[in-house]
């Protein structure tokens, strides 16, 4: 500057401000062109000019131009807590730093990320004294540095402070301070670590009873650190007893009520129930229906039975009715064998033709019935000269006798007439007709 000044040129005048391009460079005495790189710049001169050189109209002077850049976007992920940054032995704190988390800047712009640029260069201490190193800790800050590069022909816009001069985007942080450090931009941000939260797990656990409620916390804890970021009391509900099949204790009889208990398979406790006695029925199990033809000489025959301990049956037995009248002890017989009742033929004779009802009576229960029916003699003889007459049981047979008694008078009259025949015939032969 002072050279060009000395020989009364200034950068304020054309050639050296254009078209919002600032003037940055080095001046040569041989035309250089084409300058792609800030090394080829850097590299490719013949010659510099000094304090001795003599600025003539005859010397050539070129400058590099930069456009300026006074906006700038960062985006930085915030880092999940537990996840951890370390510096590589003999590394280089801002550059070798692995595991940090990521920044990163529009693609396609006129500037990137210094270094590599899919990691931040560094995260530093909160004091900006020494790189962070260790796992990071949700709830906690950190400061990032991201270091970012112009491209070739731009430059940042410094302030007067030497920070940044233009305005910078941040996403996923807090832009604490800028600087300009040469032709590049030192960005500061602070992070705040979250916690990563772990699937929700019961603690503080009280297990209900069959018939109590029970409870249990509902955490979330941090899977980095552990710390707990929520917790929901709950209250579990009593699921009841988990009872078993009922288990007979004590059988029920015709007299006493029996008993029967069950268990629960979680509380083992027990709850017991009786068994109504058994109710006695007495039914007639054979007879009922049945036929008898007077005459017969054979009995007819009832049996009753007792739905519970049939063989006291015939020990409950009282006595028995035929059409609502008692019977006398000589018209019938019982025995055991549940109960059986024989009505005798000549009880039976003294019935009338047509349906009777005969009732069993107990001490202990109801009182069954049976139905049964008096047939008529039909008065027929059989080839064997003896009336039918057996009960339900017989069938008339062939030429069978209805009635004895009439072919008895058949004979006593055909008798009379042939002693009449007799003594007429006599009285002829004497002469006393």
């Amino acid at each position: 500057g002072d050279i060009l000044e000395d020989a009364g040129y200034s950068f304020s005048d054309s050639p050296f401000k254009k078209d919002g391009y600032m003037p940055f460079g080095r001046f040569c005495e041989k035309p250089v062109t084409d300058f792609t790189s800030y090394g080829e710049m850097n590299t490719s001169y013949d010659g510099k000019l000094e304090a001795s050189t003599a600025v003539n109209d005859s010397m050539d002077i070129y400058a590099i131009m930069l456009k300026t850049i006074d906006s700038a976007e960062l985006a930085i992920e915030t880092p999940a807590c537990g996840t951890s940054t370390e510096v590589p032995e003999g590394g280089r704190a801002r550059t070798d730093q692995t595991n940090p988390p990521a920044v990163s800047v529009p693609g396609g712009g006129n500037y990137s990320l210094g270094g590599n640029e899919d990691v931040l260069p560094a995260i530093w201490g909160q004091e900006f004294t020494d790189c962070y190193e260790g796992d990071f800790v949700g709830g906690e800050e950190y400061f990032a540095v991201a270091m970012l590069e112009p491209a070739f022909g731009y430059g940042f816009a410094a302030g007067t402070d030497g920070s940044f001069g233009g305005q910078i985007a941040v996403s996923g942080g807090e832009l604490v301070r800028t600087a300009i450090k040469g032709n590049a931009l030192e960005a500061t941000l602070k992070v705040a670590v979250v916690h990563d939260p772990a699937d929700p797990v019961n603690e503080n656990v009280a297990l209900p009873g069959c018939t109590d409620a029970g409870s249990h916390d509902e955490v979330v804890r941090c899977k980095g650190c552990g710390a707990e970021l929520s917790s929901t009391a709950v209250e579990d509900a009593a699921p009841g007893h988990d009872w078993s099949e009922w288990i007979v204790t004590k059988e029920a009889t015709d007299t006493e009520d029996g008993e029967e208990t069950r268990t629960c398979a979680r509380c083992h406790e027990t709850e017991t129930r009786p068994i109504p006695h058994l109710v006695v029925e007495y039914r007639n199990t054979s007879g009922d229906g049945s036929t008898w033809k007077k005459g017969s000489t054979n009995a007819l025959t009832f049996v009753f039975n007792r739905s519970v301990d049939d063989e006291k049956t015939f020990a409950h037995f009282t006595g028995v009715q035929v059409d609502g009248k008692d019977l006398d002890a000589a018209d019938y017989t019982a025995e055991s064998g549940s109960l059986i009742v024989n009505l005798k033929p000549a009880y039976l004779e003294t019935l009338s033709a047509g349906k009777h009802t005969l009732t069993a009576f107990f001490d202990d229960g109801n009182d069954p019935s049976a139905e049964f029916t008096i047939l008529k003699n039909t008065q027929n003889k059989n080839t064997s000269g003896k009336a039918s007459g057996t009960g339900a049981a017989d069938s008339p047979k062939t030429g069978d006798t209805e009635d004895p008694l009439l072919w008895f008078t058949i004979l006593c009259v055909s008798l009379f007439a042939l002693f009449n025949c007799v003594r007429i015939k006599r009285k002829t032969k004497t002469g006393l007709l």
